[in-house]
């Protein structure tokens, strides 16, 4: 079996991988929003809130409030969480950027040589993202 079929499977692999994780993750956002339903419609039942709103006004501003906190939580789990599991993935491989960066040179000097297309590169630099390493866009 040739490398590139070899390459081409893994690259497959993450990419299923990547694609059911992804789906779980809506999955669970879908089953918060349900929880928050039953949540709502339980505090409906105080009188103090059912005078003031009609319940899909309320459902409404639930969700909206949901939505807002969720999008909030999101950027700060961008911003702040995912340094810190990029460098809980160094611990676990600290030669990553080494690694990374020697491909990348080897990539370029494929492109130089002509022993590569600029479409197989980036298909491999896309891998690479996959795999943790930054690499161009």
């Amino acid at each position: 079996m040739e490398v590139k079929h070899l390459v081409k499977a893994r690259d497959n692999v993450v990419l299923w991988k990547l694609k059911i994780t992804r789906a779980a993750s809506y999955l669970s956002i879908v089953n918060s929003f349900m929880i928050l339903f039953v949540f709502a419609k339980s505090l409906y039942g105080w009188a103090f809130i059912a005078e003031r709103f009609t319940f899909a006004e309320f459902i409404a501003i639930a969700y909206g409030l949901a939505l807002v906190g969720f999008l909030t939580l999101a950027e700060l789990d961008w911003r702040f969480m995912y340094k810190r599991e990029q460098s809980y993935a160094l611990t676990r491989n600290p030669l990553l950027p080494g690694q990374c960066f020697t491909i990348e040179y080897l990539l370029e000097k494929g492109l130089e040589e002509g022993r590569i297309n600029e479409d197989e590169a980036n298909r491999i630099r896309t891998s690479l993202r996959l795999a943790g390493c930054g690499g161009r866009k």
